[in-house]
């Protein structure tokens, strides 16, 4: 004998079929891909710096968060255990903060950036997922330098990104240039990992674009960052194919030879020289010497935050206000995302970017270890990527990157190829 099914479960099953009609899967891959597009942005900005992107970004992730509903798809949750520490220490700071309402939207602004790093890596869990993400990435940054470029040949200001505050320093629409120079390091090694495009001398002429537009922001320290990057990448991918030995040999030998060619160099007389040169080194390399003071007196002055918030903080994103309340002579934000968490978020902010650092090294080390054959012919350069965070660890330094959103898109793409993508082994 056959027994009805009730007729609320009847009709929860034809909600849940007419729901499952929708190609979720689709609408997931392909409005990630343009929110990965369209990262750079980031004008005009709204209240919470809120940016157009995040529309794109918001469709992204519920369209993934469907999908993972509909096909009860496996949610492999990549940094949520550091984020989770250092949003509870961010929110309790900011209870007890002078600015809460700014320590709780420093918070919120975590934990988006969180879900958006989750949902990429679920839209990553195949190898052509991985593979649409990092050749979007790769292809959409090019035309970005090269419409910045443009911008700044047409006097666009809206395309190039310059303004009187930053001199002859093209930030096209990210409204700081070493923001916009740390997207094009940052791409340059999706680039690299990624072999896009194919065909060596596209790809050739893609590197020189993006090297011209990294030193068209005027980003010292992103310039520096990036070629550290570069170096790394190139180590690894020598160690790889002629050994460690070997590698290191080559290595010492050019250190040598640029140590040399190094001490014949007086630092002090080229930036003194670039300073009264073309707009464009006096930007670039002529304010060196001024940036390095302005952020040693930054950083005294957030390392005495540290001691004034004690083991609790100061709350999250209160660096600025905190300094300009006490009229110090660098009212900014911390610029380092290491001071900044000690003073704003106190011990557990500290243990919360430890274990964030942590969890970086474990995929990166997996990721340089085997990879399934249909992941390692995407990331056919694993080294680009682990370039790629020694970047981020020297720019970390003088710039607040957690804050930024193509950070925990690398970072999304970093793990999903070290969770999907290893290969056990056996």
């Amino acid at each position: 004998m056959q027994i009805a099914a009730p007729m609320g479960h009847v009709t929860s099953q034809r909600q849940q079929a007419r729901y499952a009609l929708v190609p979720w899967q689709s609408v997931a891959v392909s409005s990630t891909c343009a929110a990965v597009a369209f990262l750079p942005f980031l004008q005009p900005a709204g209240p919470g710096n809120i940016s157009p992107v995040d529309a794109l970004i918001s469709l992204a992730m519920g369209a993934t968060l469907c999908w993972a509903l509909v096909d009860r798809l496996q949610i492999r949750s990549a940094y949520a255990l550091p984020v989770a520490v250092m949003a509870f220490a961010g929110l309790i700071a900011a209870l007890f903060s002078a600015y809460p309402s700014t320590g709780v939207l420093s918070v919120v602004q975590d934990l988006v950036l969180l879900g958006w790093a989750i949902s990429v890596v679920t839209v990553c869990r195949t190898p052509n997922g991985l593979s649409l993400v990092m050749r979007t990435w790769a292809y959409a940054s090019v035309v970005w330098a090269l419409l910045m470029m443009l911008g700044a040949l047409t006097n666009i200001d809206v395309l190039s990104g310059i303004s009187a505050r930053t001199g002859s320093r093209e930030s096209l629409t990210f409204g700081d240039p070493n923001m916009a120079a740390g997207y094009y390091g940052s791409s340059l090694m999706v680039v690299w990992a990624s072999a896009t495009p194919r065909h060596r001398v596209a790809r050739a002429a893609a590197v020189v674009i993006l090297l011209m537009a990294i030193i068209l922001t005027g980003s010292n320290g992103f310039t520096l960052a990036t070629l550290a990057a570069c170096a790394v990448a190139a180590f690894i991918g020598m160690a790889r194919r002629r050994g460690i030995l070997p590698t290191l040999g080559i290595a010492c030998a050019i250190a040598l030879v640029g140590g040399a060619i190094g001490s014949q160099v007086s630092v002090s007389t080229v930036v003194n020289d670039a300073a009264t040169s073309a707009p464009l080194l006096r930007d670039y390399v002529g304010r060196f010497t001024q940036t390095t003071a302005g952020r040693d007196t930054l950083l005294h002055e957030t390392l005495a935050l540290v001691e004034q918030g004690g083991l609790l903080g100061i709350g999250p994103g209160e660096v600025k206000p905190t300094l300009q309340a006490q009229q110090d002579g660098v009212a900014f934000e911390a610029h380092s995302d290491f001071t900044a968490s000690i003073a704003e978020r106190g011990l557990l902010g500290g243990i919360g970017l430890l274990l964030l650092i942590l969890a970086l090294a474990f995929h990166a080390r997996r990721l340089l270890g085997p990879l399934r054959s249909g992941y390692a012919a995407v990331v056919r350069h694993p080294g680009a990527l682990v370039g790629v965070l020694v970047a981020y660890a020297i720019a970390a330094n003088i710039y607040e990157l957690l804050h930024f959103r193509y950070v925990w898109t690398l970072f999304a793409v970093l793990a999903a190829a070290s969770i999907w993508g290893w290969k056990r082994a056996t």
